[in-house]
């Protein structure tokens, strides 16, 4: 499910570090109590495959807070993240719904990322027919974990 590849961890990293106070907006007595960089550092320290599914879902989580930001704000963000040399919000957002798209076409979850993937979906804004195919997804997932 992972889209982010060793070599463009670092990048990735400093994006998702830079969109905590720009999309996230976390105040700081707030991040000394939940610092979600705390969580990838902590995954870092296990183990670098560990820390790219920490990473990315972290990034996941960070796109779907970002599902119903006007093309306004999100050409800002763009300009502030390019401004840093990071990928734009836009290419991030392409990355993620790309993955979780061809979960969808596929129609069977595959792993614990993907139904995670597939989840962040339920609050955004999209079709009803997507999100009737994302939910059935789901529960035939947790069915069969359930067993």
């Amino acid at each position: 499910m992972n889209v982010i590849v060793e070599r463009d961890y670092e990048t990735y990293r400093r994006w998702f570090e830079r969109s905590l106070d720009l999309i996230w907006r976390l105040p700081p007595q707030l991040r000394l109590k939940a610092d979600p960089m705390a969580e990838v550092a902590k995954a870092e320290k296990i183990s670098k495959s560990k820390a790219v599914r920490s990473l990315y879902a972290g990034i996941k989580d960070t796109v779907a807070m970002t599902d119903r930001y006007s093309a306004i704000d999100v050409q800002t963000l763009d300009a502030n993240f390019k401004s840093e040399s990071l990928p734009s919000l836009t290419s991030v957002r392409a990355m993620v719904v790309s993955k979780l798209d061809k979960i969808i076409k596929r129609g069977v979850i595959l792993s614990e990322d993907e139904f995670y993937g597939l989840k962040s979906l339920e609050d955004c804004d999209i079709s009803d027919e997507t999100k009737a195919e994302v939910q059935r997804l789901l529960g035939a997932y947790e069915v069969k974990r359930l067993g």
